[in-house]
């Protein structure tokens, strides 16, 4: 009889994972739109925060894919608030007119208007 009952609580518990429309906490997930006006200011902001750091001056050209995952745990004051990483790959130019493919992760917690830039590196062609 035991072995029944957490045959079902198995078959429970992965069927309720299986049914989940939105993702996991922590598993990306790609973007369905990659042109959303939203994901294109996002890679804006990660450029712009690039340039600032390191002096440089690049334009997003194009967007080629994306993916997100949602995180969780950053404590505000009395209050545990989600955010939102994205990681990006787009194409830019520099100042020279030099193209190059980027990947970008920007953390995002809309409820603070916070963005953080945590990575930018170059991408494979």
């Amino acid at each position: 009889m035991i072995k029944l009952e957490c045959l079902l609580l198995v078959f429970v518990l992965m069927t309720s994972v299986v049914a989940r429309k939105e993702p996991l906490l922590g598993r990306w997930s790609p973007i369905k739109n990659i042109n959303d006006p939203k994901v294109i200011e996002i890679a804006n902001y990660a450029i712009a925060t690039f340039d600032k750091r390191f002096g440089t001056k690049k334009k997003l050209e194009k967007m080629i894919e994306g993916e997100t995952r949602t995180v969780e745990g950053l404590k505000y004051k009395t209050r545990i608030v989600a955010g939102m990483d994205y990681f990006l790959i787009f194409r830019a130019n520099d100042e020279y007119g030099e193209f190059q493919n980027y990947g970008a992760t920007v953390r995002v917690i809309e409820s603070l208007h916070f963005r953080n830039l945590t990575g930018f590196v170059p991408a494979n062609s």
